[in-house]
């Protein structure tokens, strides 16, 4: 062992062993592995699908994850033992996202249903801690690996492409134009995101995006790069941005405002923190027509509709009920990961029955906290809050105080 173990070293940044010689051909192949599979799953993930399976959206993208997150994992682990040495970059983030994952670990094995918190169910495959242990692993391949701003440039890139692929879709579907054969997707709740609501949360995310990339598009850091490049990037993040928000408005589901409101008022006093490296209005133009748009949705409904179905979920009191009941009987780690299914089936309110939906099995909370609180107890609940925290806190420190 000791042998096996002699020429390799420990960094704790990239930056922190400097490499004289030329990568070596292993190490440049698994980086291009990594850099292209990286991208793949980046663009197709919100995509992809497959008609052959029961479930077609969400068992397809775990699939995909696992299966991409695995040829990562391993060109990472081979790049290294072809360096002979170990590189991984400090945060406390990474630390609070160890501790997130032993927590739903110790969840899922505690879980009144292992299967379902360990693989997922129909439908949940993303509570999963399967799934999880994947993002996981996908984060600090990406962290440690993503150098430099073209590499990332090209990640963020794809994040708009399979957003307008995504968005282009989904209005389709909403116009009754159905372009795909299957039976399954001749219906305007169909698209390949998931539900009506992650459509509308999963836009937001696109449309904030679109708007950092248009800001940072016009702070010099377009320079030197192809004229007709940057202008098709440009018209791509704005058609995707536009059908984005024209989605949002059509779904209006308040949750989804919210999230774009705020996101835009951040972006907005973000520009004028750095008002002189922004060369002109353009690149606020995004933010400012989000944070409109979010305005008018909070206080008139849309005139357009879709048809898109509505959502059905528990109340926020009756999420709350099942919560709370859900905690005496397991506090610290809850029922499991992926089981607020059953947590619904054994507390939810006798009143239900004499509804019209006496016969559905509720998969989730009215939000994700409580369906978390239930799931994943006290202890999972308030890792997972500390990960968006301590996200919220350094990327906001960085992005306030340098350019």
């Amino acid at each position: 062992m000791q042998d096996m173990m002699q020429g390799f070293s420990t960094a704790a940044s990239p930056a922190a062993v400097p490499s004289t010689s030329s990568p070596s051909k292993v190490v440049r192949f698994c980086d291009i592995v990594i850099s292209w599979v990286t991208l793949v799953l980046v663009v197709l993930l919100p995509l992809f699908f497959l008609p052959w399976t029961i479930e077609v959206a969400e068992l397809n993208k775990q699939l995909l994850l696992v299966v991409g997150t695995a040829i990562v994992g391993i060109a990472w682990l081979g790049k290294m033992l072809a360096e002979r040495k170990f590189e991984y970059r400090r945060s406390v983030v990474n630390v609070i996202v160890v501790l997130y994952l032993a927590v739903y670990a110790a969840s899922a094995w505690l879980s009144q249903s292992k299967y379902m918190s360990l693989v997922g169910d129909f439908g949940q495959e993303k509570a999963g801690l399967l799934s999880v242990v994947s993002y996981v692993a996908l984060y600090f391949v990406i962290i440690n690996n993503v150098r430099g701003t073209k590499m990332l440039g090209r990640l963020l890139n794809g994040l708009v492409l399979g957003g307008f692929l995504a968005a282009a879709f989904a209005l389709l579907q909403g116009l009754g134009v159905h372009v795909l054969p299957f039976e399954f997707a001749k219906t305007t709740s169909f698209n390949t995101v998931g539900t009506v609501a992650s459509l509308g949360v999963y836009l937001a995310f696109v449309v904030t995006l679109a708007g950092g990339l248009m800001l940072a598009g016009h702070s010099g850091a377009d320079a030197g790069k192809k004229k007709m490049l940057v202008m098709a990037t440009k018209a791509l993040t704005v058609l995707t941005a536009a059908v984005s928000l024209f989605l949002i408005a059509v779904i209006d589901f308040w949750p989804v405002t919210v999230c774009l409101l705020v996101s835009s008022v951040i972006l907005i006093a973000f520009s004028f923190v750095h008002a002189k490296s922004v060369k002109n209005i353009g690149g606020v133009l995004l933010p400012i027509s989000a944070f409109i748009i979010a305005i008018l949705l909070l206080a008139f409904r849309f005139p357009v509709s879709l048809g898109y179905p509505a959502e059905v979920m528990p109340s926020m009191k009756a999420s709350a009920d099942i919560a709370m009941k859900t905690l005496r009987e397991s506090p610290f780690f809850g029922s499991g990961p992926g089981t607020f299914i059953l947590d619904s089936a054994k507390f939810r309110d006798s009143e239900v029955n004499a509804t019209q939906f006496w016969n559905i099995r509720f998969d989730r909370g009215a939000t994700k906290f409580l369906t978390s609180l239930a799931t994943t107890g006290l202890l999972g609940t308030l890792s997972w809050l500390m990960v968006a925290i301590f996200l919220l806190v350094s990327a906001g420190r960085k992005l306030f105080r340098a350019d």
